[in-house]
């Protein structure tokens, strides 16, 4: 070889081999600190519905995402502030108006349990039924709206249980997959309530800051659309909806 080629060549490859290893930052996505929406396993990993979500999204984009474990409320100041760049949500109040959502992940059900002995088999059955939820919650308004039900706002999951559990409650409101974890975490049975009615389905989303690049929404709407549509969606959900 030519010295002066070969020269030239020793000189351009670490920078051609530079410039083709910059790997494009990743986008930073908040998950929400509630089971099984998302956790930290055992090794230090962060999993759950929402957790799966981002990995999934990542690859179908072809794009790196961060997660980052975070209170709901943390989620909903960091993608108004732009701390962060995604985050994974029902349409829980707080969210500013140019926070758009990029594209529904899939929905999950609304499901109000009742005392043990109580029949629910319609929404005019909750009638005269006083019904507790979180007020905070993306479910608030479908128990508010129903005419004739007593509606008991509740700060917290286990508060909520902790009513039906004492019968000052006819019946708790709240996403399936929330109401099986705090049954789980305050020791409660199915078993030992009526069987649950399903009031209603709520969109999961994907959220994206209001500095999000249009491009790159189009990126990850397109990539929700493909693990939509090849029911990986439904699996993730399904998963941790038989774990609940």
């Amino acid at each position: 070889m030519d010295r002066r080629h070969l020269l030239s060549t020793l000189t351009t490859l670490p920078l051609g081999i530079a410039s083709a290893s910059v790997a494009a930052p990743p986008w930073l996505l908040d998950v929400i600190d509630v089971i099984p929406y998302g956790f930290v396993q055992p090794n230090g990993s962060i999993t759950g519905v929402m957790a799966d979500f981002a990995q999934a999204l990542s690859k179908a984009c072809g794009h790196p995402i961060e997660t980052r474990l975070v209170p709901i409320a943390r989620a909903l100041q960091n993608i108004n502030r732009g701390s962060s760049d995604l985050t994974i949500l029902l349409p829980v109040p707080g969210f500013d108006s140019e926070v758009q959502s990029i594209a529904r992940l899939t929905q999950l059900e609304v499901e109000v349990l009742p005392r043990k002995g109580l029949v629910l088999d319609s929404r005019a059955s909750l009638r005269g039924l006083r019904i507790a939820s979180l007020s905070g919650g993306a479910d608030y308004g479908m128990i508010a709206d129903l005419e004739g039900v007593l509606h008991q706002r509740t700060n917290s999951l286990s508060s909520m249980l902790q009513l039906l559990r004492s019968g000052r409650v006819d019946g708790v409101a709240s996403v399936r997959h929330s109401l099986r974890q705090g049954l789980l975490e305050e020791g409660m049975r199915s078993a030992d309530l009526g069987a649950a009615f399903v009031l209603g389905r709520l969109d999961l989303n994907l959220w994206a800051t209001a500095r999000f690049a249009q491009a790159d929404r189009t990126r990850l709407a397109e990539a929700a659309g493909k693990i939509t549509r090849s029911g990986q969606a439904a699996k993730i959900v399904a998963q941790y909806a038989n774990n609940a």
